[in-house]
């Protein structure tokens, strides 16, 4: 299952959190070599960054967020993602039932 990481960083800029950050870039290479990670991209004003996570379980996500070299910097959310495909299917199914209901 893919989920959708969006981390904000919570301090203010400083030497430990400039080295976390190098730290997270090298960490999401070697998720993205081991197909954990699908995307990750830094926010151009260092404010945070997004990933994409290819995982099993949210807990999977969890256990890889909390193992970032950033996660103590940073608040993230995680959101659950479906592909296109499932998304137009159910909303499909919604909008017949919605008519149905008229």
């Amino acid at each position: 299952m893919a989920y959708l990481a969006i981390c904000k960083v919570n301090a203010p800029l400083s030497p430990q959190l400039l080295e976390a950050y190098v730290a997270q870039c090298a960490y999401c290479e070697d998720l993205r070599q081991k197909g954990q990670v699908a995307i990750f991209s830094p926010l151009a004003d260092f404010s945070g960054g997004v990933a994409i996570l290819s995982v099993e379980k949210p807990e999977d996500a969890m256990k890889v967020l909390a193992g970032s070299p950033i996660f103590p910097y940073v608040k993230i959310e995680v959101l659950p993602l479906v592909s296109w495909q499932f998304a137009d299917k159910l909303a499909k199914q919604m909008q017949a039932g919605m008519g149905a209901r008229r």
